[in-house]
């Protein structure tokens, strides 16, 4: 008998204990977790996640919001406002719409949906390695004239003229376009 009291207060803790942080689902589309592909396709949270972000979750715990992100960093709770949460949802179901209105619209498309043979050829192009090695190298060139400036107090047009000035590449493309 005694175990059995225990055992009922065990559960009715644990229950308090859940019930007081709700995950919150975004949108029926999205879920209750935004991964990394779906807050790029629907530009969700964009002033809050960034690069290193692998997924997020949107909970509701004493009166408030908050957005948990999981990335390689670790986790970071940031709180957000409901009425973001709304902007986000409204979102979702606009870009929805306006892609289902392209669908619906078949002569936008010219594609029948029976028929895979309508459906647009994509040949897709691969980098060659050395290609890669040249935007791995001209990206960070660029991050840290970036960066740079930044520190500077650069900002604007002025940041952009000392970036494209300190380029290496930038002056290369210049030298070509006065020989031709």
């Amino acid at each position: 008998m005694k175990s059995f009291i225990s055992l009922i207060l065990i559960v009715f803790f644990n229950l308090s204990v859940f019930s007081q942080d709700k995950l919150i689902v975004l949108h029926h589309i999205v879920g209750d977790t935004i991964d990394k592909q779906e807050q790029q396709e629907f530009l969700l949270f964009s002033d809050i996640l960034d690069q290193s972000f692998t997924f997020a979750t949107i909970h509701f715990d004493d009166e408030k919001y908050t957005i948990h992100i999981n990335s390689s960093s670790g986790l970071k709770i940031v709180d957000i406002k409901k009425e973001d949460l709304v902007e986000n949802a409204n979102h979702v179901d606009k870009l929805v719409g306006y892609f289902k209105f392209l669908v619906d619209k078949k002569d936008s498309l010219n594609l029948d949906f029976k028929n895979t043979a309508s459906y647009p050829k994509f040949q897709s192009e691969f980098l060659t390695l050395v290609q890669k090695q040249q935007i791995a190298k001209e990206a960070g060139i660029f991050f840290s004239l970036n960066q740079e400036a930044e520190e500077r107090g650069l900002v604007g047009v002025e940041k952009e003229n000392y970036i494209k000035v300190n380029s290496k590449s930038w002056l290369t493309e210049m030298l070509f376009d006065i020989l031709k």
